[in-house]
Order: structure tokens, then C-alpha cells, then sequence
């Protein structure tokens, strides 16, 4: 209820939360969730961003879409989120593995 509070008034953190709660549970809404991060990744917030990443590569409430993924992956990485910094680590090691062929 707090996090909701805080994510109507604007707080990207807490926006990035109410995206994860809607996720979970017997009634989950993918759909809900992508708009509240949207929201949080709008303000740079690298959670929100990484999970916008996610929802576009799986189709989690959105069409999927590799191109706004991966731009989405990158904004993540440039703001500091660890995961997105070594998912992307790990796509430049496979692209050049497979250069190298």
C-alpha cells in the first residue's frame, strides 16, 4: 500500500516495486506492471529500466520487440544495474565468440 503511495506520487523507486508486486501472485498483470515501469525507467531509474528489457525480450506485457530491448538493456547498464551490465557483457563475449568463427 506504501509503495503504491509512493509510485502515484511519482517516486521511481517505488513505481519499479508496484511494477514487481503486479507480477506476482494467482492474479498477476503484466500489462499493469510494464506501465509502472515505464514509468520508473522514464526517470532513469535502472530497475525499471532492466525490467522494461525483460518485458520486451519475453513479451511480459507488451509485444516483444528485440530492438527496444536491447535499447533498453544498454539504458539499464549506462545507469549502473549490475545484471544488465553483465547480460550485456555476456552478449558482446557471445557476438564476438561467434565472429570468430
Amino acid at each position: 500500500k506504501h509503495f503504491r503511495r509512493g509510485a502515484i506520487l511519482g517516486d521511481a523507486k517505488a513505481q519499479s516495486m508496484v511494477g514487481s508486486l503486479m507480477k506476482k501472485g494467482t492474479h498477476a498483470d503484466y500489462a499493469e506492471a510494464f506501465m509502472w515501469y515505464q514509468k520508473a525507467a522514464n526517470q532513469e531509474d535502472a530497475v525499471g529500466q532492466y525490467h522494461l528489457y525483460q518485458a520486451y525480450r519475453f513479451g511480459a506485457g507488451v509485444k516483444r520487440d528485440t530492438f527496444k530491448a536491447l535499447i533498453w538493456l544498454r539504458k539499464s547498464a549506462w545507469n549502473g544495474h549490475s545484471d544488465a551490465q553483465e547480460e550485456l557483457g555476456n552478449m558482446h563475449k557471445l557476438r564476438m565468440q561467434l565472429l570468430s568463427i
